[in-house]
């Protein structure tokens, strides 16, 4: 597990703990709770793990024949691709 998995537990352990987080908030069409808790590592690390997690299941799924399930994963996937790249892009930028 890294440094930022690492941390990334730990935050969540402290949200779950918290039973009066603050609300969501909204970042590039997605929602994040409790966004500006959360590094830009450890929001990347997030889109990375969930991409990784939902291709697994994506295929668990098929393997099952749960069609629309995996569906639905794959799309989950393409879109946490999707925030992966945009970090990529706006580092690149030297943001």
């Amino acid at each position: 597990m890294s440094a930022n998995e690492n941390k990334l537990t730990a935050w969540l352990s402290s949200q779950q703990d918290d039973s009066s987080a603050e609300a969501s908030s909204s970042t590039n069409g997605a929602v994040v709770q409790g966004d500006s808790a959360l590094s830009r590592a450890i929001r990347q690390d997030v889109a990375q793990y969930i991409e990784r997690m939902a291709t697994e299941l994506s295929a668990m799924a098929r393997q099952s024949n749960f069609d629309l399930l995996a569906y639905f994963l794959d799309m989950t996937r393409a879109e946490a691709r999707a925030v992966v790249r945009r970090f990529d892009q706006s580092a690149s930028r030297g943001r």
